[in-house]
C-alpha cells in the first residue's frame, strides 16, 4: 500500500507519490533536518524481505553513491528501505525535438555515460523515462540522467500498453542467462540474456538519440516480446530521420545501433566528440540545374567577399563575455569558510560544521540547489585542495594528510601532517602540500600520490624559520607560486620544483595568494589572484581581492593590479572562468560580554568590534583589548566602574596585543613602528612616553607577565605555530638583556604563568597542536634557570578531547580552557598539578559563542568570565558569491 502524505520514514516526511515502477514507489519527501525536498525510492515490504532483491538494492546504492556529475541525479544516502536521491524537477525526455536541441541533449547524456563508464559503472536501463529535463533547461539546457545501477525487480511482467516504456525486465539475479533492461532500448546481447558491458549503454544511447530525432522508437513492437524480436532481427527506419540530420550524426547512429557489439562504437566518448563537431546539415534538391555551370564563379566571388569581410570584422576584438553573479547561502550551521572551486568549475568545496557540530567538508554542485556533507572528512582542519581532474580532494585531519574521492567513499591516509594550508599535484605523480612542521611554522612537503613518507620539498630556502603555504602550480608544470611570511608581513614568492635553495624570488608584498588564472586571450599570460591591503581579523586575514598580471614566459609580474572586490576573507577560481569569494561580514563583529560561573550574561562592554587579546587589569577595574577591525589596529581601554571605553593607544603604525604588568601600572604591547616589530610599554593611565622594551625584526607578541613582575612571556611566529621566550625584568621594571628561548613546542600564543600567591611562578600552561589538534599542557618553570625550563623538565597533558586558550583561576588551583565546540572546561589542579584530580569538566558554554573564539579572560576574583560574542550569532552566515566570466572585469 502506498505511503500517505505525512508518513515519517526516518528523518523524512512523505509529501506526495511521484510514480510507481518495478522497484517500488517513488515519493517526494521533505528532509526535516535540512529542510529540503528529496526523492525517496521505497521498496515494497515484500521486496524488503527478499534477500536477493535487497542485495540488488544495496548494489544500486553503492553504484549511485560513487557518481557525482552535473548530468547525473545524485544519491544522498539510504534511509531504512529507501534510497534518498536528488529530486529532479521537470518532464522526462520529450520526443521528437529539433535537431539542434536533440544534439545538445545527447551530448549531455554522453557526458554522463562517459563519466560513469570511467568509474566502472554501466547504466543498463537508459531510456527516455530515465532522463529528465530540468525546468531551466526546457529550451535546450540541463539534462539529468536517473537510475544508474539497475536494481528493479519485477517478476514475469505483464504486457504493457506502451512497450517503449515497459517495465524493466529481470528474470532472477543479475548473471549470465538473465535479462535486465527495458525492451525498446535493450541491446541485442541484453535481449539474448548475455553479460553486458558499456557497449550496451552505447546501444541504448543510440536508440534514445534516434527517437529524439525521428519522433518514433527505433525498435517498435506491440508487446515486450515483439519489441525484443525487433531488436534482435530488424534495423531502424533510417529514412525517418529528419533531412537536416548531419551526415556525421547518421553515421554515429549506425555505429551505436550495430547489432554485433564488436563492430559497435566502443567508447561513448567518441559519440561525445562527434556531437561536439557535427557536419553541417545537407539539404538535397532536384531543381535549379541551370545554376550549376556558374557555381564555381559564384563560389570564387563569395570567397573573396568573405575574405574581405573577415579582414574587417575578425581583426576587431570580440566583446567581453558578460559578467554574471549569484550567491550561494550557507548550508547549515555557522561559519562556513574556504570556498574552493574544482578545477573544472563544476563543484564548490567548503568547510562548515556537520550535523554533529564537528567541522567537515561540504560539496555543492553549481548546478544543484543543495550542498551535501562529505562523510569521512570530520575533523578537517586547514585548507583542502583538489586533484587536477576534479575527482579527488586532499585534506588534513587527526594529524594525517588524507585523500577522498569527491563522489564519496572511504578516505585514504597519505602521510603524517598537522594543520594543512593547501597544495597541488605534480605531473610526475607527487602531491606537494603545506602543513604544520614538527619543528616550526607550516612548511612545504611532498609525498607520492599513493601515500608514503612525506619529505621537505627540495629547492626551498629554509635558512629562516617562516610560514610557507598555499602553493599553486603554474601551467608549465614546474614552477609554482606560494606564500611566505619571513616577518609579520605575508608575501608571494615564485618557486620551482627544479630549483636550488635560495632560487625563490619575491613577486608581491603584503599579499595572501589564492589562485593562478590563465588569460583567456594569451596562453603566455595569466593573473595571480591575491588578497592585498591585509588586516588581521580574529586571526584571519581580510583584504581586497586583486588580480595581478603575470607573464608566464618571463616568470614575472607585469602591469598594474586590478581591484576586483573590496574586503574579502577568501577566494578561489576555476580554469573555466569562474570565481568564488566570501566577503568580509563587516564591522558588526563581537560584543564583549561578562558571564557569571553559571553561564548567565551579566553585562556588555563597549561597542561591537573585532577584538583580539582581551584581559582584565590585575585589580579587575579595567579591560585592555586590541581591535583588529580598525586600520591600523588599535588598543582600547574599558573602565568597568564608569562604563567608559577609550582608545588607549592610537598610532599611525598601529598597536596590538596588550599585556598587563602585575601591579597594573603598565601595559606592554607590540607596534610595527619604522617597519620593525618592536615591543613597548606605556603607563596604564595613559601618561608619559612609550618605553621601548625590545627591538625586533620578527613578529613578537607580549603574552603574560609573571605575578612577581620578573618575567614576561613573548610569543613568536603566529596564532597557529609559535615559540615562547622569556624576557627578564630588573627590580625597576626595565627589561634586562635579550629574551631567552623558553620552549619550542608548536605553541599557540597563549602560554600562561601559574598565579602563585607569593614569589615566582612554578608552572606554565600552554596549547600545542603537534599531535594534530590543539591540546592543553603543563610545563614546570624554574625561575633560577637561564631558560626558565628545568634541565629535566617533563610536560603533562591536561585536556583529553582538544583544548585551547588556557587561563588560570587566580587562586592557582584550577585551570580553565576552551573545548573545540566553545565549551568552557575546568581542570582541578589542587595538590600536584602533575596529577589533576579527575578529568576536566564542562563549566558552561556561553550563549552565542563561536566555536572558533581565540580570546577570553577571567576576572581576578574568579567570578566573572569575559567573552567576545558574535553580534549576529544564530543568523545566516556570510554567503559565497559566484562570478561567471570574471576575467571580463579585467577588460573594463
Amino acid at each position: 500500500m502506498p505511503l500517505s502524505a505525512g508518513t515519517r520514514l526516518g528523518s523524512y516526511e512523505i509529501l506526495a507519490l511521484i510514480g510507481v515502477g518495478g522497484m517500488g514507489e517513488v515519493y517526494r519527501a521533505r528532509e526535516t533536518k535540512l529542510k529540503r525536498d528529496v526523492a525517496l525510492k521505497v521498496l515494497p515490504e515484500a521486496f524488503a524481505r527478499d534477500p536477493d532483491r535487497m542485495a540488488r538494492f544495496q548494489r544500486e546504492a553503492q553504484l549511485l553513491a560513487s557518481l557525482n556529475h552535473p548530468n547525473i541525479a545524485h544519491l544522498y544516502g539510504i534511509e531504512e528501505r529507501a534510497l534518498v536521491m536528488e529530486l529532479v524537477e521537470g518532464p522526462t525526455l520529450p520526443c521528437p525535438v529539433p535537431v539542434e536541441t536533440a544534439l545538445s541533449y545527447a551530448k549531455q547524456i554522453a557526458d554522463a555515460l562517459e563519466y560513469a563508464h570511467e568509474k566502472g559503472v554501466v547504466h543498463r536501463d537508459l531510456k527516455p523515462a530515465n532522463i529528465k529535463i530540468t525546468p531551466e533547461g526546457l529550451s535546450g539546457g540541463m539534462v539529468k540522467v536517473l537510475d544508474f545501477g539497475l536494481a528493479k525487480a519485477v517478476d514475469d511482467p505483464l504486457p504493457s500498453a506502451d512497450p517503449s516504456n515497459s517495465p524493466t525486465l529481470t528474470l532472477g539475479a543479475t548473471r549470465v542467462g538473465m535479462i535486465l533492461g527495458t525492451a525498446a532500448y535493450m541491446s541485442p546481447e541484453q535481449a539474448s540474456g548475455h553479460p553486458v558491458d558499456r557497449r550496451a549503454d552505447i546501444w541504448s544511447f543510440g536508440a534514445v538519440l534516434y527517437e529524439m530525432l525521428a519522433g518514433k522508437r527505433a525498435f517498435p513492437g506491440e508487446s515486450a516480446a515483439d519489441t525484443l524480436a525487433t531488436v534482435l532481427k530488424l534495423d531502424p527506419d533510417w529514412d525517418a530521420l529528419p533531412a537536416e540530420t548531419p551526415a556525421s550524426i547518421r553515421k554515429l547512429l549506425r555505429r551505436c545501433l550495430t547489432k554485433d557489439r564488436k563492430q559497435r562504437l566502443q567508447a561513448i566518448g567518441e559519440a561525445r566528440i562527434a556531437l561536439e563537431n557535427p557536419d553541417p546539415p545537407q539539404v538535397s534538391g532536384t531543381g535549379h540545374r541551370f545554376l550549376w555551370p556558374v557555381l564555381p564563379a559564384l563560389a570564387a566571388a563569395l570567397t573573396l567577399a568573405l575574405a574581405a569581410l573577415a579582414f574587417i570584422h575578425f581583426r576587431e576584438k570580440p566583446p567581453a563575455a558578460p559578467v554574471q553573479r549569484f550567491e550561494i547561502a550557507a548550508p547549515t550551521g555557522p561559519s562556513p569558510s574556504y570556498p574552493i572551486l574544482s578545477p573544472d568549475g563544476s563543484r564548490l568545496l567548503f568547510t562548515a560544521p556537520g550535523p554533529s557540530g564537528a567541522s567537515l567538508l561540504w560539496l555543492r554542485p553549481l548546478d544543484s540547489l543543495e550542498a551535501r556533507p562529505l562523510n569521512g572528512t570530520e575533523g578537517n582542519n586547514g585548507i583542502p585542495f583538489w586533484s587536477p581532474d576534479s575527482r579527488q580532494i586532499v585534506f588534513a585531519a587527526g594529524g594525517k594528510l588524507k585523500k577522498i574521492d569527491a563522489a564519496g567513499g572511504s578516505t585514504q591516509t597519505l602521510c603524517d601532517a598537522g594543520y594543512g594550508f593547501g597544495g597541488f599535484w605534480t605531473p610526475d605523480g607527487k602531491i606537494v602540500f603545506s602543513a604544520l612542521s614538527p619543528t616550526g611554522p607550516p612548511d612545504l612537503f611532498e609525498v607520492p600520490e599513493a601515500g608514503g613518507t612525506a619529505s621537505p620539498l627540495p629547492g626551498v630556502d629554509r635558512s629562516v624559520r617562516e610560514f610557507r603555504g598555499l602553493p599553486v602550480l603554474l601551467p608549465d608544470g614546474r614552477h609554482f607560486v606560494y606564500m611566505r611570511q619571513p616577518a609579520s608581513t605575508l608575501a608571494v614568492y615564485l618557486g620551482s620544483l627544479d630549483a636550488k635553495p635560495g632560487d625563490s624570488k619575491k613577486l608581491l608584498t603584503n599579499a595572501a595568494l589564492f589562485a593562478y588564472e590563465p588569460s583567456p586571450d594569451d596562453p603566455g599570460l595569466g593573473y595571480l589572484l591575491f588578497q592585498g591591503d591585509i588586516i588581521t581579523v580574529r586571526s584571519s586575514p581580510v583584504g581586497t581581492l586583486m588580480a595581478q598580471p603575470f607573464d608566464l614566459r618571463k616568470l614575472e609580474i607585469t602591469g598594474e593590479p586590478v581591484l576586483l572586490v573590496d574586503r574579502v576573507s577568501f577566494a578561489s577560481a576555476s580554469r573555466t572562468g569562474i570565481l568564488v569569494y566570501q566577503a568580509y561580514a563587516g564591522t558588526g563583529g563581537d560584543q564583549l560580554t561578562l558571564f557569571d560561573p553559571k553561564g548567565s550574561a551579566l553585562q556588555t562592554i563597549g561597542a561591537p568590534g573585532r577584538y583580539q587579546r582581551i584581559f582584565f587589569s590585575p585589580d579587575g577595574t579595567h579591560i585592555a583589548a586590541g581591535r583588529s577591525d580598525q586600520n591600523p589596529a588599535t588598543l582600547w581601554m574599558f573602565d568597568l566602574t564608569r562604563g567608559l571605553g577609550t582608545r588607549f593607544i592610537s598610532d599611525p603604525a598601529g598597536s596590538e596585543f596588550p599585556a598587563w604588568s602585575p601591579d597594573g601600572s603598565r601595559v606592554a604591547f607590540m607596534s610595527p613602528r619604522g617597519g620593525k616589530q618592536n615591543l613597548y610599554q606605556r603607563l596604564s593611565n595613559g601618561g608619559g612616553e612609550d618605553e621601548l622594551l625590545l627591538k625586533s625584526d620578527q613578529r613578537k607578541i607580549p603574552i603574560v607577565w609573571s605575578r612577581d613582575g620578573r618575567f614576561l612571556v613573548i610569543g613568536e611566529g603566529g596564532s597557529v605555530d609559535a615559540t615562547a621566550s622569556v624576557l627578564h625584568f630588573d627590580s625597576q621594571g626595565h627589561a634586562a638583556g635579550d629574551p631567552v628561548l623558553f620552549v619550542r613546542k608548536g605553541l599557540g600564543i597563549d602560554e600562561q604563568f601559574s598565579p602563585d600567591p607569593t614569589g615566582p611562578p612554578h608552572w606554565t600552561a600552554y596549547q600545542s597542536n603537534r599531535s594534530g589538534r590543539y591540546e592543553i599542557y603543563l610545563l614546570p618553570f624554574d625561575p633560577n634557570s637561564p631558560t626558565g625550563a628545568p634541565a629535566t623538565a617533563g610536560e603533562w597533558q591536561v585536556s583529553t578531547g582538544g583544548g585551547s586558550v588556557p587561563r588560570w583561576n587566580p587562586n592557582g588551583k584550577e585551570l580553565f580552557f576552551l573545548a573545540p565546540d566553545g565549551t568552557l572546561m575546568v581542570a582541578d589542579l589542587t595538590g600536584n598539578p602533575k596529577s589533576p584530580t579527575g578529568l576536566p569538566k564542562p563549566l558552561f558554554k556561553p550563549k552565542g559563542l563561536s566555536a572558533a573564539v581565540a580570546d577570553w579572560d577571567i576576572s581576578p576574583d574568579g567570578k566573572k568570565f569575559l567573552f567576545p560574542i558574535p553580534v549576529a550569532a544564530g543568523t545566516t552566515a556570510q554567503p559565497f558569491t559566484v562570478v561567471l566570466n570574471w576575467t571580463s572585469l579585467l577588460k573594463k
